[in-house]
């Protein structure tokens, strides 16, 4: 049986420091919201997107603990995890139970709470996602190896600190016209240049903040929900995970990005589309290098060009390929396990055309892409609005 999936509601909480919130709170209230327009609360299933709850929260078993927390104890419910695409691996669950016909409505819902722990054990644990006998024993934590990936990429590309610095001003920028992102306010090169070396070559404001977060959607069989709304139906036209090498010091060559790639082509190819069909591109801009690698595995640059996308010099029709349209992972913050399911609310919010000042004209297609680890399990998902997809 092949169905057609949709997204019947999303909602998310703010992204930042929710001090008065736990992680299940933080969970109920984004199932919530995403639930708050369905004729009724029927559910099949829920699936939890999560990193980190059982090293800073101390709770695992989390499918049950939100279900229960809900109101909707009874109903199957499981945690999924893949580091930072977290998220995005738990659509994917949704979304093959769905298509399968094992199930008829699920919500999906991904969650982190960073902020209650000591800084310096949340960098520890964040560092879980990397290959430990290779890099985390010896201190290695995301952002040291994001500077020694910038820094083999600026050597290998020709871009620049300067150059780079324009996904993180880009990502601030459309922030500040996001209501649920963590920085509301926009920073210049200036602001870029003051802030300071974290790991040489980033500086501060190159790196995602520790917060706090979480994202749902419900996710049903089209031709099985009633609608009376009226409102074109936002279908989720493909999900498709990869892997690679965990540690990128094995890789060959090292700023390959294999799994973005592959998960890339095999969503266009499931969706049936091309990326000339694409409208917007959430890529995943954790750091600059990352942005740029994410801009040239899914094809909208060429392989070492990424770093040129805002470079009004560079011409590439594929440009017109619009990113970080909600503020992206830099702007928004970066609530790692739930970050992947963010990327989706955004690509909803323009799809339906609720962006506000950040709105892509006549946006139907948008394209997701999340990194779990350093590009070593990656999503990429399709949504389209209007559109029927087989």
């Amino acid at each position: 049986m092949n169905r057609r999936v949709s997204i019947l509601g999303y909602g998310c909480t703010p992204i930042g420091e929710h001090w008065n919130m736990s992680l299940l709170d933080l969970g109920v209230q984004a199932i919530q919201s995403a639930m708050r327009e369905l004729s009724d609360n029927h559910l099949d299933a829920i699936i939890v997107g999560n990193m980190l709850s059982g090293v800073l929260n101390r709770q695992e078993n989390l499918g049950a603990a939100i279900a229960d927390r809900a109101g909707l104890a009874g109903v199957e419910a499981i945690k999924v995890e893949a580091a930072c695409a977290s998220g995005a691996a738990a659509l994917r669950t949704g979304y093959a139970l769905i298509k399968s016909g094992l199930a008829r409505r699920i919500a999906v819902v991904a969650v982190e709470k960073m902020t209650d722990s000591p800084a310096t054990r949340t960098v520890e644990a964040l560092a879980f996602a990397n290959d430990f006998e290779s890099e985390t024993v010896v201190g290695a934590s995301n952002t040291a190896l994001a500077a020694l990936a910038t820094s083999a990429y600026m050597f290998e590309t020709g871009a620049t600190p300067e150059a780079l610095s324009q996904f993180s001003i880009n990502a601030y920028q459309r922030a500040a016209g996001t209501p649920y992102a963590m920085f509301q306010r926009a920073v210049t090169s200036s602001d870029w240049e003051r802030s300071p070396i974290v790991a040489d070559p980033l500086r501060l404001l190159d790196c995602p903040a520790i917060c706090d977060g979480a994202a749902a959607v419900v996710l049903g069989c089209t031709s099985l929900e009633n609608d009376a709304s009226g409102v074109p139906p936002i279908h989720v036209a493909a999900v498709e995970g990869a892997t690679d090498t965990v540690s990128i010091t094995q890789r060959s060559p090292i700023l390959r990005m294999v799994a973005a790639e592959k998960s890339a082509a095999n969503a266009l190819q499931s969706a049936g589309l091309t990326l000339d069909q694409v409208d917007l591109l959430e890529c995943h801009d954790a750091f600059p290098v990352t942005a740029a690698l994410s801009i040239e595995a899914t094809g909208v640059l060429p392989n070492g060009t990424g770093w040129r996308y805002f470079d009004p010099e560079f011409a590439s029709d594929r440009r017109r390929v619009t990113i970080q349209s909600m503020g992206g992972i830099k702007g928004k913050g970066h609530p790692v396990g739930a970050t992947g399911l963010y990327q989706v609310i955004d690509a909803c919010m323009q799809l339906r055309g609720q962006a506000g000042q950040n709105q892509i004209a006549n946006a139907t297609t948008a394209m997701t892409q999340c990194f779990g680890g350093f590009a070593s399990n990656v999503y990429t998902s399709i949504l389209q609005v209007g559109a029927h997809h087989d």
